[in-house]
């Protein structure tokens, strides 16, 4: 047997190995690139509407997708430090920078060029969503008071003002008589 055989041999053999073993590791790669590019994608798209559930499950990925990004990784645990209900004073803005920090991490691991001022400011929601949320808080904070007994749902008497023919008035005892 010569060189030229044991060589032909040999990549007969292990040439599929090292090829495949290749696949897996550049498929693996693609997907871990690919999950965090959902997570990236799905915080930018939710930025202004944080109680959405997509926005909570990416929040909750961060730490297992970017494990071993230290810098998104110190981004996320200060974020998460301004969710906390025990740190309520000025959490407005704070909130904000920490979360656009985050993000601008996210995106330098992702390769993506963009300002923070970008990710903080450019971000749409229609109005409508805004006061629709607003609302919905209103609602929910006074039935609350209402259920607790602190509050009480008003009401008052108006005279009838729908249309007789569709609802015609009840019979009384009268009506029978005839």
């Amino acid at each position: 047997m010569t060189f030229l055989d044991v060589a032909t041999l040999f990549a007969i053999v292990i040439g599929p190995v090292i090829g495949v073993f290749t696949a897996r590791l550049l498929d693996g790669w693609r997907e871990k690139k690919d999950r965090r590019w959902n997570i990236f994608v799905t915080l930018m798209r939710t930025r202004n509407i944080r109680l959405c559930a997509e926005h909570v499950g990416a929040l909750n990925l961060v730490e297992v997708e970017f494990a071993d990004k230290k810098g998104v990784i110190s981004a996320w645990k200060n974020y998460r430090k301004e969710l906390s209900p025990s740190n309520d004073d000025g959490v407005g803005a704070r909130r904000n920078n920490t979360f656009t920090k985050l993000l601008d991490e996210m995106a330098k691991v992702m390769g993506i060029k963009i300002e923070q001022l970008d990710i903080l400011e450019g971000n749409y929601i229609p109005q409508g969503w805004q006061d629709q949320e607003d609302q919905n808080s209103f609602i929910r904070s006074q039935m609350i008071k209402v259920l607790q007994g602190q509050g009480a749902v008003p009401i008052s008497v108006i005279p009838n003002v729908f249309n007789q023919s569709l609802f015609p008035p009840a019979p009384t005892s009268q009506d029978d008589e005839d």
